[in-house]
């Protein structure tokens, strides 16, 4: 009886013993076997997330209980193999690479690549990762070819994305553009305020009346040619799509250029005071051309340099006698308001002044060979050129 209990209690031993000594194995039909292979990606590590411009991206991966004769490759799903091209496996370091062409439509895209190990013969284990490359931006509104740039001139061609809209195209200064037109819709706003002037000057009541009737709006691909420019100036032309009951359809998009140098006749001036306390003399190189000259008190520049302040000045001048209700020609204006040979220029008392003098281009009626010189008059009469 002792003898039989004896025995039990051996077995009972042996078999804790067995259980104890293969916890740490799998036990299938009496065999011990090893656990599988896993595959494993850490994608926090990963460059997983794409921008539409392409590039390169990778998975970070490791292998669980690896095989001793395991191995690495990596594949892209066939509807997205087109995008996803050149997976390389660096199985050292466990990282698979690839590229990622670039996203011309305006939606995301992904790609599933799979991550498959291989061991023992016919055995796989298999882990797979999401690609996502971001949406393409939408397209500007408009694009610009700029050509023909002069100093008051240039040609632009608009092109529009959508060849169905009406849009308008203008020209801002750069500095005017800094002066506050900071946004979309105050370069609306102002351009309709323009059109707006313009419509009620001509008569209407109705800005869809206007827009109908006027050639002031633009459809599908056009050449506009924009006048009117300063010389060396910087500019932006822009556009926005718009309905004739004045509601903006696009944001603005702009190019910018530059006008070249108006073009000179190579006229040089000479300023001496006269020592009377009231009167300068101007002297042209060339006697026989016909300028403008005058003094005023700088204060008038109203913070503008000299040159764009001649400029603007002349330009006045001009559209005064060119339009009602003269109409007189640009040859006619420079004829009645300028002169030849030596001229006077006149002080009137204390004060700074700039003296200047300009020629006219007769093509365009701008002013060229435009000089000057700063000076001022004490309260005791006493004259200093101030440059």
């Amino acid at each position: 009886m002792k003898t039989f209990t004896f025995f039990r209690s051996a077995a009972a031993v042996l078999v804790a013993a067995a259980f104890l000594t293969g916890c740490d194995k799998e036990v299938t039909g009496g065999q011990n076997q090893e656990p599988a292979p896993v595959v494993n990606i850490d994608e926090e590590s990963s460059q997983l997330q794409i921008p539409y411009e392409g590039g390169e991206g990778y998975i970070e991966f490791y292998v669980s209980n690896p095989a001793n004769d395991g191995s690495v490759a990596a594949t892209v799903d066939a509807d997205n193999s087109e995008w996803v091209t050149g997976l390389s496996v660096d199985e050292t370091n466990g990282r698979v690479s690839f590229t990622v062409a670039a996203n011309e439509a305006e939606e995301t895209r992904t790609a599933v690549i799979t991550i498959t190990y291989s061991y023992g013969g016919d055995q796989t284990a298999q882990k797979s990762a999401s690609v996502v490359q971001e949406a393409a931006p939408a397209p500007d509104p408009f694009s610009f070819t700029i050509d023909n740039v002069t100093h008051n001139t240039l040609n632009v061609t608009v092109t529009p994305v959508d060849q169905t809209i009406d849009y308008l195209v203008m020209a801002i200064s750069e500095t005017e553009w800094e002066m506050g037109y900071a946004s979309d819709e105050q370069m609306y706003k102002m351009a309709m305020e323009t059109f707006a002037a313009e419509a009620t000057e001509l008569g209407y009541t109705s800005m869809t009346d206007y827009f109908e009737n006027e050639d002031v709006l633009y459809k599908g691909t056009s050449k506009v040619e924009i006048t009117g420019l300063a010389a060396e100036t910087a500019y932006r032309v822009f556009a926005i799509g718009t309905t004739f009951d004045m509601h903006m359809l696009t944001p603005l998009e702009f190019a910018q250029f530059t006008t070249t140098e108006a073009p000179q006749q190579g006229v040089t001036f000479e300023f001496a005071y006269n020592n009377d306390g009231f009167s300068l003399t101007v002297t042209p190189s060339d006697e026989t051309v016909r300028y403008c000259t005058e003094a005023t008190f700088t204060s008038a520049l109203n913070d503008l340099d000299p040159e764009t302040w001649v400029l603007n000045y002349w330009a006045s001048t001009l559209a005064a006698y060119t339009g009602e209700p003269y109409n007189y020609t640009i040859e006619e204006t420079v004829e009645r308001t300028c002169s030849t040979g030596t001229q006077q220029a006149w002080l009137y008392g204390e004060g700074e002044y700039i003296v200047f003098a300009h020629t006219v281009d007769l093509e365009t009626g701008i002013a060229t060979d435009i000089a000057y010189r700063k000076c001022s008059m004490s309260s005791s009469g006493e004259f200093t050129w101030m440059d």
